[in-house]
């Protein structure tokens, strides 16, 4: 397979649109944390068929294979269409990349700041989870709200637990994940467990 520049960018934007409107999903642009969106088109030994694959970051969330044309406005109308009818897979593998990035997020970012303030003596156990609360349509940008859980057992032998919502701020278009503040509203929120 050989991979080809078949689109220019005004088609490549077309595609992206069309994913994110059959999706429900608006992607990020924080290309650092999540990675970007790229659009890989292949040709094969056989002639007018081809291959077309969409990565975020490392992840493949979208791939069509054998697809066929005999020009580029029929291919793209084609891969609009498979877009659409694939959009609950490329949901799921959207959802759960982003989780795993968020859980990257904690070991990367959050654990280290969480151990230079003291706060590794504590044993916590982080994960990120999606929380059964729903949003109303469109707040959220199409994905589901995560939560960041801490708990832990305090110095008195009881179980203490920390929450902080993730959610999708669709203006900036990103996450609002911010180590220093969820740091920042832990030590808050334990000093005034005290």
């Amino acid at each position: 397979m050989k991979e080809l520049k078949a689109f220019t960018e005004s088609e490549l934007q077309i595609l992206k649109e069309t994913l994110e409107k059959a999706s429900g999903l608006l992607f990020p642009d924080d290309a650092t944390r999540f990675g970007a969106l790229k659009f890989h088109f292949y040709s094969t030994a056989k002639a007018n068929e081809y291959h077309f694959q969409i990565f975020w970051g490392p992840h493949k969330i979208f791939s069509r294979k054998h697809i066929q044309g005999a020009n580029k406005d029929e291919l793209l109308r084609d891969l609009q269409l498979a877009l659409k009818k694939s959009a609950n897979s490329i949901v799921r593998a959207a959802v759960q990349y982003c989780e795993d990035r968020l859980n990257d997020f904690l070991q990367i970012e959050l654990q280290p700041l969480l151990n230079k303030h003291g706060l590794d003596l504590l044993q916590l156990d982080i994960r990120v989870r999606q929380s059964k609360k729903k949003l109303p349509a469109g707040s959220n940008g199409g994905w589901p709200v995560w939560c960041l859980l801490m708990a832990w057992t305090d110095e008195f032998g009881e179980f203490q637990e920390f929450v902080h919502k993730i959610v999708f701020d669709v203006q900036r278009r990103q996450f609002n994940i911010s180590a220093a503040d969820i740091v920042k509203q832990f030590i808050n929120y334990r000093n005034s467990l005290l």
